[in-house]
């Protein structure tokens, strides 16, 4: 079990911090979930801060790309961003494959999450044969499954925060990289969490729901912002699919 200066108690109150803010994005929009809008979350979501990420879904929202394609040319869509986050070529080559995928039906078998992680584990490898090599690791694809449906949601987007959290060093000492890591390894990282989540007794929520509220521990113990140190779980309205 990782190590927290923190009580069991005090875990208790971030799971459901945790449940709150999923909460809040799963009621967030009244709209069918749009599975290209969730996966553009997702591939916004590469290297980006979360506030960052949403600002950017909602530009896209804004701008009326739900419904028109994307500009082909990066420079033409780069403008939209500005000072809402960080936008490279890799994040417009991520965003026209998903338009891509979405408007042919492919990405479709992702708005039904099923019940099992083992099963997700499954539809997540069938997205990765997809969407590798356009700026996709497991982590950005399992970012998908959290915004369409994050209570029930059992695969994690493993971030750095994370990975430090568990200590996670590749034979020189560094921090792996969760964005690049083989399947073995992202799902051994992922198994790790999996036993925390039965060694602190908190079967009752979803694996990514407790990684959620582990992750918020971390960062609020360990940061210094005064945002790690709110009674708040950072929000991840902005992300909804269900909301255009």
């Amino acid at each position: 079990m990782t190590t927290f200066t923190t009580s069991i108690q005090a875990i208790d109150g971030y799971v459901a911090m945790a449940l709150r803010a999923a909460t809040e994005l799963d009621e967030a929009g009244t709209k069918q979930t749009s599975i290209k809008l969730a996966a553009w979350g997702a591939a916004l979501s590469v290297q980006q801060g979360l506030e960052a990420n949403g600002r950017m879904v909602r530009a896209l929202v804004n701008a009326g790309y739900i419904n028109q394609p994307l500009p082909r040319a990066y420079a033409e869509l780069k403008p939209l961003f500005a000072g809402k986050g960080m936008f490279g070529e890799a994040h417009h080559k991520a965003l026209l494959r998903v338009e891509e995928l979405a408007e042919a039906g492919k990405l479709n078998f992702m708005l039904a999450v099923p019940q099992f992680l083992h099963e997700q584990r499954e539809q997540r490898e069938r997205a990765h044969s997809l969407l590798t090599g356009y700026g996709f690791g497991y982590k950005a694809i399992s970012m998908i499954p959290l915004i369409i449906a994050p209570l029930q949601c059992q695969v994690v987007p493993i971030d750095r925060h994370h990975l430090a959290r568990l200590d996670c060093r590749n034979s020189k000492g560094k921090l792996l990289d969760g964005a690049t890591a083989s399947r073995s390894s992202y799902e051994a990282i992922e198994q790790r969490i999996v036993c925390e989540r039965l060694e602190w007794a908190r079967v009752d929520v979803s694996v990514c729901v407790f990684a959620w509220a582990m992750w918020e521990a971390w960062r609020k113990e360990k940061a210094a912002s005064s945002k790690a140190d709110s009674e708040h779980a950072e929000s991840h309205k902005n992300l909804s699919a269900r909301w255009y």
